[in-house]
């Protein structure tokens, strides 16, 4: 009993100094703190599925009581609504049986809730929406670009050609930004499951799962992308933003299926490495290529791509 209280407490220990080392690296490294930052939940998972949900309780009230006394109380809210509700949450829909899509699924939803929740409380204490709230941080990350380019030596129409199209893509980003932030929280937690089964079932422990290329969405689904494309019809800016957030979700949702196709076909057909590498790197470096792979997605409602073979008789 007291070695298996300590090797708790040690897991405790170990799972809190991870998420606060990989959160201050997110904080404070340029372009690995990114990378870093995507993380931060997954010690908290990994302990929470080993030793029950009070630990993975315990990582992230430590943690966040860390980030208390280092940063305030403003570190502690964000290390919380970035990293800490989802920590919490997938867990415990991965436990609830249901698969793990729809586990994250949940998850997300509960962490957008949640963080949607603080920023309207946020707005509400300020006298500010969170329209608002958007358009303030767009436009001072425009300022601090163009202030960058200043410096460089741009200036004249070279400078304001740049801030004309920052501020035509500001202007569509403050458009997208709620199923943008869907979007990311969906990919950042996404990423953490990945991740989760396979360190998980390394360390023995029993991570709920299943094959990704066997993910596909619900046949219904095809309406929502289908009325939002004739809701754009409508000529109304709040019908219009309402349709293309949606062409955006279910976009992603059926870039989702088109990959997990991909990942079955090449499972079945034993593609080498060196092709799925070089297809990650594309679908990196050209957005043409994630629409193609959407499309693709949406495709296999008719086309049912993934149906076994039937061998020849020849």
């Amino acid at each position: 009993m007291e070695n298996s209280l300590r090797s708790t407490l040690l897991d405790i220990v170990k799972g809190c100094i991870a998420t606060v080392a990989l959160f201050i690296a997110y904080l404070e490294l340029p372009v690995i703190g990114m990378l870093a930052g995507v993380v931060v939940p997954l010690p908290a998972l990994l302990y929470d599925l080993k030793r029950g949900k009070w630990s993975g309780l315990a990582i992230v009230l430590a943690s966040a009581l860390i980030f208390m006394l280092i940063a305030g109380p403003a570190g502690a809210l964000l290390y919380v609504l970035q990293a800490g509700i989802f920590s919490l949450a997938l867990p415990r829909f991965l436990t609830m049986g249901g698969g793990p899509a729809r586990a994250l699924a949940s998850a997300v939803a509960v962490t957008v809730a949640v963080i949607t929740a603080a920023a309207v409380g946020y707005g509400v204490t300020r006298g500010v929406t969170v329209e608002g709230q958007v358009a303030e941080s767009l436009q001072s990350s425009i300022t601090q670009a163009i202030q960058l380019y200043e410096k460089s030596g741009v200036s004249g129409a070279d400078l304001d050609e740049l801030r004309e199209g920052m501020e035509q893509a500001a202007k569509s980003l403050a458009q997208l930004y709620p199923s943008l932030f869907v979007v990311g929280i969906a990919m950042a937690g996404g990423l953490n499951l990945l991740l989760l089964q396979r360190f998980g079932r390394r360390l023995g422990l029993a991570v709920p799962g299943g094959s990704f290329g066997k993910y596909r969405n619900p046949d219904h689904l095809v309406w929502l992308p289908i009325c939002a494309g004739f809701a754009l019809l409508a000529g109304h800016d709040a019908v219009t933003t309402i349709a293309l957030n949606v062409l955006v979700l279910t976009g992603f949702l059926y870039f989702i299926q088109g990959m997990a196709i991909i990942i079955h076909l090449f499972d079945r057909y034993a593609a080498p490495a060196f092709l799925r590498y070089l297809l990650y790197f594309l679908l990196f470096v050209q957005a043409y290529l994630v629409v193609a792979v959407a499309l693709f997605g949406l495709l296999d409602l008719w086309g049912n791509f993934r149906r076994p073979r039937i061998p020849t008789n020849l």
